[in-house]
């Protein structure tokens, strides 16, 4: 008997190490956020450019189908590479304040990427997705940086990034909707939400001062994580909702 404890303290520890190092690893792709100042600034210069650029070919070649006449009815109904519809679609994402991508994971799937850099813009968003969740509490000091959604038929992702500039920490909200059955690292001990009645999982990750707060349903999952107590993710976790 006591074998088999002391093997399922080693496999649960071997597991939360695990799970802490692959949520670790994952976080490493925000590490630049307070990067200069001077290099953002450009950057947000070169996408409004390239913005304006696409608007006005897009509009060029529309202006030069529209005047042969004939030909145009069949050029709107062409969904092909250069066909209407394509081209339209384009010209409608390029006119939208939002940044609309297209990304292709290893597996081949390809996924609608959605930026959002002002969070006034989620009304814009709601034009291309039918529900958006996010946290209506954001702790003291933090504000919102950016919002990125990735979509295809089975699943769509929103990833809420927050900053507290001063103290230059994140906090990373990924919400989850899914139509299949997902593998989830869950890491941390069951918690049970007087306030909403959610359970949930919380961990306090002692080598980095962080928390991370877990919730899995079978329709979305939720994990929240960031620096600090674990109490700022479960409120932020019990006050999601639909915007």
């Amino acid at each position: 008997m006591s074998k088999l404890v002391n093997d399922f303290d080693i496999n649960k520890e071997f597991n939360n190490k695990m799970q802490e190092a692959a949520y670790l690893y994952s976080k490493q792709k925000y590490e630049k956020i307070f990067a200069d100042d001077i290099f953002i600034k450009k950057l947000a210069s070169y996408n409004r450019r390239r913005k304006r650029n696409c608007i006005m070919r897009t509009v060029a070649v529309i202006m030069v189908v529209i005047l042969t006449g004939t030909s145009s009815m069949i050029w709107f109904n062409d969904d092909g590479v250069y066909g209407g519809k394509r081209v339209l679609d384009k010209c409608i994402s390029a006119i939208s304040p939002l940044e609309i991508e297209e990304e292709v994971d290893d597996d081949g799937n390809v996924f609608q990427v959605i930026i959002l850099q002002n969070e006034s813009d989620i009304e814009e968003l709601k034009k291309y997705v039918d529900e958006v969740r996010g946290p209506e509490y954001i702790p003291d000091g933090y504000s919102f940086e950016k919002l990125t959604v990735r979509r295809h038929s089975d699943l769509i992702d929103f990833e809420y990034l927050y900053s507290n500039v001063e103290e230059k920490n994140i906090i990373i909200v990924s919400f989850k909707y899914y139509k299949y059955d997902p593998e989830i690292m869950v890491l941390g001990e069951k918690y049970l939400s007087m306030e909403t009645g959610q359970e949930m999982y919380v961990a306090e990750l002692s080598d980095s001062g962080e928390f991370v707060v877990t919730e899995i349903t079978d329709k979305y999952s939720c994990i929240i994580s960031g620096k600090g107590d674990e109490n700022i993710g479960i409120r932020m976790m019990e006050s999601i909702q639909k915007y």
